[in-house]
């Protein structure tokens, strides 16, 4: 496996103070899960910063790494994300039928959020760059 890029590890090291704030020199790699169960990834997501999102996805991140309260970084990302991020964690190998704890897909949540058409539109962008891969039904409800 390459070196990670400059741009990488700077972005790593800066995330140790969130992932791991009692012990910040701790060092921060792909597979890092914070206190709680989040990768960077997820970290990266909950504050918004899409360009540090595609980053870690771009450099092999677990789209599916399950952290706090069952949620991947797609359940994140269905909360706030761009159309655009979304589809990439899609492309990227993101299930679309991986449930939290509390039994919700991250479609659920798109839905809850009132962000259907911001995922319907992730959804058609990654069947645009994934052709003849389309992304995983989740599963339906009461099945």
């Amino acid at each position: 496996m390459s070196e990670p890029s400059p741009e990488l590890q700077q972005l790593l090291q800066d995330l140790a103070c969130v992932m791991f704030p009692d012990h910040p020199e701790q060092p921060v790699t792909l597979q890092s899960r914070g206190y709680d169960g989040d990768s960077a990834l997820h970290v990266v997501l909950w504050q918004g910063n899409e360009t540090a999102a595609q980053l870690l996805i771009d450099a092999g991140a677990e789209v599916n790494a399950a952290g706090e309260m069952g949620e991947t970084p797609l359940h994140v990302a269905a909360r706030q994300a761009s159309a655009e991020t979304l589809a990439r964690l899609l492309c990227a190998g993101a299930r679309l039928d991986s449930l939290s704890e509390f039994g919700q897909t991250a479609a659920d949540l798109a839905r809850a959020g009132a962000r259907e058409a911001i995922w319907q539109q992730a959804l058609q962008l990654a069947r645009r760059h994934r052709p003849g891969k389309q992304p995983a039904k989740p599963p339906r409800k009461g099945a």
